[in-house]
């Protein structure tokens, strides 16, 4: 069997609500700084897709990124697991790219997550920020490399689009900013099941806990939420 043969093989297999492919390539930012301007992008290939809910699954291809984006699509409900045979990093800028690099060979055992850190906590990138709480913020990308890819994955590809509502709620996590979100008169309140109709995506924007419910140890954020309605895939 050859290999093309092998990748249509496997990319058709679905199983657990997950997909395995043969052979991709995909990218997981991860992001230092609030605007999202500073990461470190990670291109893996040899690995798997795992996806959570084939229903909410989609794959909204990017056309402008910094980092290589030949049918790039961004992943929603989804994310890159299982043996990786190869990872190639990409960087925002020359500076960052050093500095990792000088950390990363200081001390080896250092996880990239500990890298991050040190780096926001010695510049201003972490400035007004708790230090790490934006390395953990992260998208998924992956590239369609074969026609083979792409008609199997067709049924989940959507356009890039504008949202047709956006509201910005005050919550401790990201259930209550929905539970509130869906009390805003955009919605049927009738409805039993908007998820069937809308598509959500959910940003943590920033942190704005007051005194009274910080010496409670609680904490408070911007969240704002995009609706986009639930429509067909590309022709």
């Amino acid at each position: 069997m050859s290999e093309i043969e092998l990748q249509e093989r496997k990319i058709d297999i679905v199983e657990d609500q997950g997909i395995n492919l043969y052979k991709w390539c995909g990218w997981r930012f991860e992001y230092f700084s609030e605007d999202r301007k500073n990461y470190v992008c990670y291109e893996y290939k040899w690995a798997n897709l795992e996806i959570e809910d084939l229903n909410d699954f989609r794959l909204t291809l990017i056309e402008e990124r910094d980092c290589p984006n030949e049918n790039l699509y961004q992943i929603s409900n989804g994310n890159i697991c299982g043996e990786v045979g190869s990872v190639e990093c990409h960087f925002a800028n020359e500076d960052l790219e050093r500095r990792y690099y000088e950390i990363e060979e200081n001390d080896p055992s250092l996880l990239p997550d500990e890298i991050y850190n040190i780096i926001m906590a010695e510049s201003d990138y972490g400035v007004d920020q708790e230090v790490g709480e934006f390395a953990q913020e992260h998208d998924f990308w992956i590239r369609l490399g074969y026609q083979a890819m792409i008609d199997a994955f067709s049924p989940y590809i959507v356009k890039s689009e504008e949202p047709i509502y956006t509201c910005y709620e005050i919550a401790r996590d990201e259930d209550g900013a929905m539970d509130y979100c869906l009390q805003d008169d955009f919605f049927d309140q009738n409805d039993p099941d908007p998820d069937s109709k809308y598509r959500f995506v959910v940003t943590k924007e920033k942190e704005i806990t007051d005194e009274d419910d910080e010496k409670l140890g609680l904490r408070d954020w911007l969240w704002r939420i995009e609706v986009y309605e639930r429509g067909t895939a590309n022709e």
